[in-house]
């Protein structure tokens, strides 16, 4: 009885210390800088106490912009996101060719670690050997070469867009889920009673 109470945890025993080293451990450590005035750019270190929270909250500073820019981040990203994936969900929840193909070519991005997502399109984003840019230039459409993380104009929409990349293919498979799990019947009926395709969606 007691063997049998313990095994269920050699299950979840490796997740859990990949996430206490990964997420928890760095968590902790991160809350303890917090406290401190260490920078990448220095091996100095000096608890400070709440200092650097009263300088987020002070009047020369600008957390209110990036508090604003966030909620819209946020709120244009999920739109998109939910958007886009009802959109392909729907159209690979049908009988075509190559769904299963098209519906892991866009779940891809979702699995890859934010680190590799940045540094690729940090790479394919450099304003001067760039992927994006070099191609615009090579077809060219010079004009539409820009500093894409630099210009202020460009960067916020820029981040946006990576963000919807890695995201949506998330959003598809959940909603595809929900889509497979109606039964046909309900279609049936709805088709039967007159309801055109729209009305049955």
């Amino acid at each position: 009885m007691q063997k049998s109470k313990v095994y269920p945890w050699y299950f979840v025993l490796g997740s859990v210390l990949i996430y206490t080293v990964l997420s928890v451990v760095p968590g902790i450590i991160g809350i303890g800088y917090s406290f401190t005035d260490w920078s990448a750019y220095s091996p100095d270190l000096h608890f400070v106490g709440f200092r650097n929270f009263l300088e987020v909250f002070s009047e020369n500073n600008d957390y209110l912009r990036y508090i604003t820019n966030t909620v819209w981040f946020t709120i244009i990203t999920t739109i998109a996101k939910t958007g886009l994936g009802l959109l392909f969900a729907v159209a690979l929840s049908r009988n075509i060719k190559w769904k299963n193909f098209h519906r892991g070519i866009l779940y891809l991005p979702s699995i890859l670690p934010i680190l590799v997502t940045g540094l690729v399109f940090t790479s394919i984003l450099n304003p001067k050997t760039g992927f994006l840019n070099e191609f615009f230039r090579a077809v060219g459409l010079d004009f539409l070469a820009n500093k894409w993380l630099v210009d202020p104009k460009l960067a916020f929409g820029s981040v946006m867009a990576v963000d919807i990349w890695r995201g949506v293919g998330y959003i598809m498979t959940l909603l595809i889920a929900g889509i497979l799990a109606i039964p046909d019947i309900y279609y049936e009926a709805a088709a039967i009673d007159g309801a055109n395709a729209w009305q049955r969606f």
